[in-house]
């Protein structure tokens, strides 16, 4: 098997981190945490 390119792993770190800041702030927003918390 061969290596990945780092540069594919820094940016599926960087999508991990955006689309985790997204669901944080939209949660303290109150946009999503409704639809878990009954």
């Amino acid at each position: 098997m061969g290596e990945e390119p780092p540069r594919k792993a820094l940016n599926e770190d960087w999508l991990a981190v955006v689309v985790g800041l997204a669901l944080f702030a939209l949660a303290l927003t109150g946009v999503i945490t409704p639809g878990l918390v009954p």
